[in-house]
């Protein structure tokens, strides 16, 4: 029984308030703002969201990029036909990972040859097909990927063409495509993070809990959320491409600071590069143009070694 009506951990509502939130959670530290967003509908009215993939075997099924021959990974497909007709066999693949908004933790590829012939007839001894969830009218979409399980916060990523996806790294798809930076704008606030503690107070969020989302289009700021929003997704993938394990992975941010002459960075440099396998994306021409940066560098830093080598 309440005995001090003035203290602030009394909460008090109208129990009909209940009713504007999907599934009538009873969330009675809820704000009016919260109820009213509400009034303009959810999530599910501007993108469809969908459960990924289970492979049954990732041990089979799976792969980093950097196993494979880079010749026999597609990473561009925008269709079911355009996958079957590059007769590659492996594609790259969304599963989640570690916190990361706006671009990234595209580390994987699946075996998806023949579309997914060998993943969609994988049976137990039984005879029954053990994998599931394949999303064939989904899969090369462009769209938005997330992180079903989080130890932390909710996070959200763009995903272009090119990608199928994994239920530990799902994705919703956009009604009209050109919501895709403005949807990816509101899931990256604080905002979103607040809702999902009211419609899923755990750590695992499924495709039914984010369709649940309010969400307000407003015309007067469609815009300029569009715009930062790419702006934002422009700078994560140029942080991601910093780092030597990833396909996508650029040394060009080293030689931006050639001109700076100094040890330490030609040291750094040298170092990086020389460990750079020649692929499909870093062919031995490429490689030969940058290290002919490094040889060009001043006399006083080949005095130690390090530039004409």
């Amino acid at each position: 029984m309440v005995k001090n009506f003035s203290s602030k951990n009394l909460y008090r509502t109208n129990q009909t308030n209940f009713n504007k939130i999907p599934g009538e959670k009873i969330a009675y530290w809820a704000t009016t703002t919260i109820y009213s967003a509400y009034q303009h509908g959810t999530l599910q009215k501007v993108a469809t969201p969908r459960l990924g993939m289970a492979t049954a075997d990732n041990t089979r099924f799976l792969r980093y990029w950097y196993e494979i021959d880079s010749r026999d990974i597609c990473f561009s497909a925008q269709s079911r036909k355009d996958a079957v007709a590059t007769k590659k066999k492996w594609f790259s693949y969304e599963k989640g990972g570690e916190y990361r908004k706006w671009y990234g933790n595209n580390q994987y590829v699946v075996n998806w040859k023949n579309d997914g012939y060998q993943i969609r007839h994988f049976a137990g001894e039984e005879g029954k097909i053990r994998s599931h969830n394949y999303n064939l009218d989904y899969i090369f979409n462009p769209g938005i990927t997330w992180n079903a399980l989080s130890s932390g916060s909710f996070s959200s990523r763009i995903v272009l063409e090119g990608h199928l996806f994994d239920n530990a790294g799902s994705m919703m798809f956009l009604k009209n495509p050109q919501d895709i930076w403005y949807l990816q704008g509101l899931l990256s606030t604080p905002v979103v993070a607040q809702l999902l503690t009211l419609l899923n107070p755990t750590m695992n969020y499924q495709p039914g809990t984010l369709s649940e989302l309010a969400v307000i289009k407003d015309a007067n700021k469609y815009g300029i959320i569009s715009d930062k929003s790419h702006a934002c997704y422009q700078l994560s993938k140029e942080d991601w491409a910093y780092q030597e394990s990833v396909s996508d992975f650029s040394p060009l941010f080293l030689l931006a600071h050639i001109a700076e002459h100094t040890v330490l960075v030609i040291c750094h440099i040298h170092r990086r590069i020389s460990k750079i396998r020649v692929t499909d994306k870093h062919p031995f021409k490429k490689l030969a143009t940058w290290w002919h940066k490094i040889q060009n560098v001043p006399k006083k830093c080949q005095t130690f070694g390090l530039g004409g080598h």
